[in-house]
């Protein structure tokens, strides 16, 4: 890189001699490569359990898992808590109402939204978005059992959702205690470094069966998501 400025600046210089560098000339910004504005798709994500804690956290920038024991630090944009693991929050490090931000006082600066829309159709951050920066998230939803708002899955306590809800299991038999994405949502996330994401969450079980049941191995995490470039909303796939 120190050779190839000296060398542009030197033949600059001598063409300043014969005529002057054109006035026209422009610095092009630099397209962004890696990972931004591509569908990237994550199985069986378990998350790093060489701790006790139960949450989990997955960086979406660096498409790997972030380890519990390193909270206070950009390493991770997302965490999988709560009940049954379903609250998904983002890496927010400013201390709030007691603590409660997932990211205990780091450098985050992130947070999480839902919209009642899916995957497929959301193309940008809405306007005027307002981001979720506690570790509650986003969770169940008000369909299912224990849900208090809009989620991206259904909590069936009894296996019989299915019949009133149309989402859920239906075997009170096998099904009881599941949680069931729904694909009519997705998860806006504003990463630790403050970049954008959408997030769509598919399964939380080993090997995501379209029927899981009660003993099926969970939380193994099924999802999908694009980064938007820094300083863009737009989900585009390019």
């Amino acid at each position: 890189m120190i050779h190839s400025y000296k060398w542009a600046a030197g033949a600059c210089a001598a063409a300043v001699m014969l005529a002057a560098c054109s006035k026209d000339d422009k610095d092009e910004t630099p397209v962004p490569t890696g990972n931004y504005n591509k569908l990237i798709s994550v199985a069986n994500f378990n998350g790093d359990t060489t701790t006790s804690k139960a949450t989990i956290y997955f960086s979406l920038e660096m498409e790997k898992a972030g380890s519990p024991k390193n909270l206070q630090s950009g390493d991770w944009d997302v965490a999988f808590g709560g009940n049954a693991n379903s609250a998904v929050s983002g890496n927010y490090g400013v201390n709030e109402d007691g603590n409660t931000s997932a990211g205990k006082g780091g450098p985050g600066k992130g947070g999480v939204l839902i919209i009642d829309k899916p995957f497929d159709q959301v193309t940008r951050v809405p306007d005027g978005a307002v981001f979720i920066t506690t570790s509650t998230g986003v969770g169940l939803d008000t369909a299912g059992f224990f849900g208090t708002t809009t989620g991206w899955c259904v909590y069936d306590f009894a296996g019989t959702l299915r019949a009133t809800k149309g989402i859920g299991g239906n075997s009170a038999t096998t099904q009881k205690h599941t949680v069931w994405a729904r694909p009519d949502r997705t998860i806006i996330v504003r990463t630790a470094s403050g970049n954008y994401a959408k997030l769509k969450i598919t399964s939380m079980y080993k090997d995501a069966p379209a029927e899981p049941e009660t003993a099926t191995a969970r939380p193994f995490f099924h999802f999908q998501y694009v980064l938007a470039a820094p300083g863009s909303k737009d989900f585009t796939i390019r």
